[in-house]
């Protein structure tokens, strides 16, 4: 462990906006979801960390996700 908080709580507040919001858009447009209800409850029900313990960064990002590089 790096001495970080726990994963929803070491985001920080612009990432976890976008990680929310991309999840919306994804099942809007898409129907598909990429985590589950009880992950994103977690996420939008968290605290947030610390600045030395927050994750810099999207931490969520995976490239095959990215409708731009499909």
């Amino acid at each position: 462990m790096e001495g970080l908080e726990d994963y929803y709580d070491a985001l920080k507040a612009g990432d976890k906006s976008i990680t929310i919001g991309q999840e919306e858009t994804m099942i809007r447009q898409y129907n598909v979801k990429t985590f589950s209800d009880e992950q994103m409850i977690g996420i939008k029900n968290a605290g947030q960390a610390d600045k030395e313990k927050i994750i810099m960064g999207v931490a969520t990002y995976r490239i095959l996700e990215n409708l731009a590089y499909q």
